[in-house]
Parts: C-alpha cells; sequence; structure tokens
C-alpha cells in the first residue's frame, strides 16, 4: 500500500520536507505514512469485518487519510515541535480518532520522550 504524497510535500523547498532533516528521516516518515494507513484499514476490518474494508478501502479514501495524516504531521513536527519518534506514537492515535468522528487533543512537546539511540528529531 503506497501512500501518494502531493507535488507540493516532494521538494525540498517545501514547508513539509523542512519538518525532516535528513533523506533517512524522509524515508522514516514516509515509511511511518505507509503503516499508519495500513494499520487504519486492519482496524475497520477487525471492527466491521473484511467486506467493509474491500468497500472503503478505495483510492480517495486513502487519499482523505493521507491528508489527515499529513496535516498532523505538519501539527506534531512544525507546530509542536514533536521529534519524530513522538510522532510515530502519536499519528495513527490522531487518524483514529478524527476517523472514527472523535476531537484529538494532542500534549505538548516535552524533553522526556525517547528517541531512538543514534537518531535526532
Amino acid at each position: 500500500m503506497e501512500v501518494l504524497i502531493q507535488n507540493g510535500h516532494k521538494s525540498g523547498s517545501s514547508p513539509f520536507a523542512e519538518m525532516v532533516i535528513s533523506p533517512r528521516q524522509a524515508l522514516r516518515a514516509a515509511r511511518l505514512f505507509e503503516r499508519t494507513l495500513r494499520a487504519s484499514f486492519e482496524d475497520d476490518e477487525k471492527v466491521m469485518g473484511q467486506h467493509f474494508r474491500s468497500k472503503i478501502q478505495t483510492g480517495a479514501e486513502m487519499k482523505r487519510r493521507a491528508e489527515i495524516m499529513a496535516r498532523w504531521f505538519r501539527v506534531f513536527r512544525g507546530d509542536l515541535g514533536y521529534s519524530l519518534a513522538r510522532v510515530e506514537a502519536e499519528l495513527g492515535r490522531a487518524l483514529r480518532c478524527e476517523l472514527d468522528g472523535g476531537l484529538y487533543t494532542p500534549t505538548a512537546a516535552s524533553r522526556s520522550f525517547g528517541v531512538p539511540q543514534g537518531d535526532v528529531q
């Protein structure tokens, strides 16, 4: 399952690209989007069944979910200053909350959230 990121997000000069500091982080973020998108449909299937997933997993729905994730990624990295590790922990929760019709409220960034060894924010 691939996440399609709009052309404006692929450029090294876009605000989205500036939220990662290396090609390694960009790849990590892309894989995060793919995992989170896949998990969101898997969660739907667990609750609603395989038939529901086959009906709902359309290109338009994948794009909508990717846009929700991109918006939250910008909030987490840009507005709140989350580390990429923290974004990995929160992005799925934010997406699921919105898909379920809830209002997700992120916590303020703190310096106590772990970052994998050898990695940076």
